[in-house]
């Protein structure tokens, strides 16, 4: 996620957490997460979440862009996922 502001350099990627998994259908998903405190965005906006390892070493996280469906001054990040058989994500 970027999470720049003003002149400070650019934050590539942070880590969250997730908070909570709601199973709508056998396919589709919700997910909610932390929210870096600098981390702004426009409803529409979409950010890009990487799942797996991230150490220095084997940087083997899968990146996947996700559309945001939380509200702008929500405390936490929300996002669906359609659910793909065999897929990084799923």
């Amino acid at each position: 996620m970027d999470t720049s502001a003003g002149s400070r350099p650019a934050v590539k990627s942070t880590s969250e957490t997730v908070l909570e998994i709601c199973h709508w259908t056998p396919q589709l998903l919700s997910f909610r997460t932390t929210r870096p405190a600098a981390f702004h965005f426009t409803p529409g906006h979409y950010t890009r979440l990487g799942l797996g390892t991230a150490d220095a070493i084997s940087d083997d996280r899968v990146w996947r862009p996700f559309s945001l469906t939380s509200a702008r001054d929500a405390d936490f990040l929300e996002f669906i996922a359609v659910l793909v058989p065999g897929g990084a994500f799923s």
